[in-house]
């Protein structure tokens, strides 16, 4: 049996699909993993205090 064009075609955006979703979740998680590294290396440098700083900041936004 072979697939009609119409098949295919909805076979590959359910693909390009997937492959996006995959794409975004792993950006995603980069990014978290870049915020982690960040977060250390700010750790290391300034300490802790550091934290409390950036969290009084986002605190007076609101």
């Amino acid at each position: 049996m072979t697939d009609t064009p119409h098949q295919v075609q909805v076979a590959d955006e359910a693909h390009e699909d997937a492959a996006t979703t995959r794409l975004a979740v792993r950006m995603a998680l980069g990014g978290f993993v870049l915020m982690f590294v960040a977060g250390a290396f700010m750790w290391l440098k300034v300490g802790p205090t550091i934290f409390v700083d950036l969290a009084t900041a986002v605190v007076n936004c609101f």
